[in-house]
This record gives structure tokens, C-alpha cells and sequence, in this order.
């Protein structure tokens, strides 16, 4: 018994043949594009801001003053041991956390370039008085070699009196 198989009836055109690739193609190359188009894009400058300010609480509740040195400009890295010293060790139970960050304005341009934004911050349980949340006002960035980075214009206040 050998199977057979019946011709085909009727022709397709190369042309129609060929469109229907092309369209097929062409559809491909639109959806890969349009994935591509949805990636997030690069962190801005204010994401980055928002990000810098987040890592310095995170850095602030784990108590590690090395994370948080990272997180200020270079003048004024030194004073991160004093701030996790005067916030003493976590099981006393002051916690920092974000409430708004709003206003970010960018000043200059280039490796000279600041930024100001209102940063509200609370403490949250017992603190020993040391240290508490900056009243409202603006919290100064620099951007630095390595990144935005918080550095706060020095006045008369003790640098570790506020976050």
C-alpha cells in the first residue's frame, strides 16, 4: 500500500508569498522595538536624589556609619560616626523614615552642579534627645565624581544636632 499525495490545486504567488514575509517581518521588528521603547529608562538625577536620601535612612536604622559616610560629600563624610553615636544602638528603638520628598531644583550644570529639595524625615520611637529631624528647610546635594552625594551648607548648628 503506498500513499500518494494529491497535488496542490491551486498556486500561491511568489509575490503574495514574499508580501506575507515582509509583513511578518515587519511586525517583528515593531514589537521588538516596542519592548525596548517600555524599558525603564536610566535614573534621572531626581530619581537619583530620591534614591541617595533612601540609602542614607536605610544606613541611618542599620546603624552603619560607613554606608551612611557614602551618602554625604566629602567634607562632610567624617560627621556620619557622630550621627549613628548620638542615634545609639538599634534596640533602643529610634527608627528614621522618609515622609516626602518634594521640590527637587537643580542649580548650575557639570561636575559643579546642586541641587536643593524639602526632605521631610520623622523619628519614630525613643530618642535620647541628641538628634532629631531637620526642621523644614532645604536639604542641599552636590553632585560629586561618584554621584549625588548630601552636603548640607555648614552653619552655626552642631552637625549632628539634625539629619
Amino acid at each position: 500500500m503506498s500513499l500518494t499525495l494529491p497535488h496542490p490545486t491551486q498556486y500561491v504567488p511568489v509575490r503574495t508569498a514574499a508580501l506575507l514575509a515582509l509583513i511578518v517581518l515587519v511586525l517583528n521588528i515593531v514589537l521588538v522595538w516596542s519592548a525596548l521603547a517600555l524599558r525603564p529608562a536610566a535614573a534621572g538625577d531626581e530619581s537619583q536624589i530620591r534614591e541617595l536620601v533612601h540609602q542614607q535612612i536605610n544606613a541611618l536604622n542599620r546603624r552603619d556609619a560607613a554606608a551612611l559616610s557614602l551618602t554625604y560629600c566629602d567634607q562632610q563624610g567624617v560627621v556620619a560616626h557622630q550621627i549613628i553615636q548620638a542615634l545609639g544602638p538599634p534596640a533602643q528603638g529610634a527608627l528614621v523614615r522618609v515622609t516626602r520628598i518634594a521640590d527637587i531644583q537643580f542649580i548650575g550644570s557639570g561636575d559643579n552642579q546642586m541641587a536643593t529639595a524639602h526632605v521631610t524625615l520623622a523619628i519614630a520611637g525613643p530618642t535620647n534627645g541628641a538628634i532629631s529631624a531637620r526642621p523644614a528647610e532645604l536639604t542641599h546635594f552636590s553632585r560629586e565624581q561618584t554621584g549625588w552625594k548630601m552636603c548640607q551648607p555648614s552653619d552655626s548648628e552642631s552637625p549632628i544636632h539634625y539629619l
